[in-house]
């Protein structure tokens, strides 16, 4: 799997498949202490193929703060992922994708993944305030389908700012709450699809 510790990762045209860890099954973004040192961490993802990867938390990708109690930091750990589909991950939360910063998915797709809470996505913000002017998770023509967990079949969303522009959300399955989107925060559709 990748681990990007402070730093910037672009892969293009890349597998990233079969991969398991504790945290971020194939990609592992983590800009611990960053925003004092190095001015945060980003990463590209384009035309990527992220497959039956496992992990505790984002099966297929993390993108989390290493220190919960910096709630600063989540600001700089910027994702952006495009042309690329998640799929056949598993994790105890976000089986697709596992999210405490900033991620943009632009057409692109989280299908048939598996967790406990968030099988397609999970999104947080640790707990921590959040400036709810900013979002957290952006997907502009994309889709999340044919996911499955307990709570939050396609996402499941904690205290962060969300927003869904010429997306979809369909066939998810939550055997608790929340087939499609479980949402403790605020979520703005527009042009999306909920099926």
């Amino acid at each position: 799997d990748v681990f990007n510790l402070e730093g910037e990762a672009t892969l293009t045209n890349s597998n990233l498949a079969g991969n398991s860890a504790r945290e971020g099954g194939a990609f592992f973004n983590d800009a611990r202490n960053s925003q004092f040192f190095r001015g945060g961490s980003s990463v590209s993802l384009v035309n990527c193929f992220i497959s039956g990867n496992r992990a505790e938390k984002g099966g297929g990708f993390s993108n989390s703060p290493a220190d919960p109690l910096l709630a600063i930091q989540a600001a700089y750990e910027t994702v952006r992922i495009t042309d690329s589909l998640l799929t056949r991950n598993s994790a105890t939360e976000g089986g697709g994708f596992y999210n405490l910063g900033f991620v943009q998915l632009v057409t692109s797709g989280i299908v048939g993944n598996n967790a406990l809470r968030g099988g397609g996505l999970f999104t947080s913000s640790g707990g921590l305030e959040q400036d709810w002017n900013v979002p957290s998770v952006t997907l502009i023509g994309s889709t999340i389908r044919g996911n499955r967990a307990r709570d939050g079949g396609g996402i499941f969303n904690d205290l962060t700012v969300m927003i869904l522009q010429d997306s979809t959300v369909a066939d998810n399955v939550a055997t608790g709450n929340g087939g499609g989107i479980l949402n403790n925060s605020r979520v703005s559709l527009a042009n999306t699809t909920l099926a």
